[in-house]
């Protein structure tokens, strides 16, 4: 299931790859590893995801720099934040802190 679920990650992220290039430059160039499970604007697209949108930047920072050393333990995020360089990290926590926070819909 792990497995499956990166594959997916990984296959979004390629395919988001040309659309970050032509996106407005606010959005970070690696959005696309995000994006298949918390959403373009922060809200989760599965219930038991957390929505990003209005988290405290550093929060999001730390978060995802805890789950690339591996001091949180989430397979399906290591395997996606191992990709990210910590300027990369930084755009997409700096991004999902500016979306307006709002909950998803039922």
């Amino acid at each position: 299931m792990v497995r499956f679920a990166t594959l997916c990650l990984l296959l979004f992220y390629f395919q988001m790859g040309t659309a970050a290039a032509v996106s407005a430059p606010s959005e970070p160039a690696k959005l696309g590893a995000c994006v298949g499970c918390h959403g373009k604007n922060g809200v989760a697209i599965i219930k038991s995801y957390p929505n990003l949108n209005g988290q405290n930047v550093e929060y999001l920072e730390l978060s995802l720099k805890a789950y690339q050393t591996g001091a949180r333990k989430n397979a399906q995020m290591q395997g996606v934040v191992g990709m990210l360089s910590a300027a990369d990290i930084r755009a997409l926590a700096a991004y999902y802190a500016a979306q307006p926070a709002q909950q998803a819909q039922p």
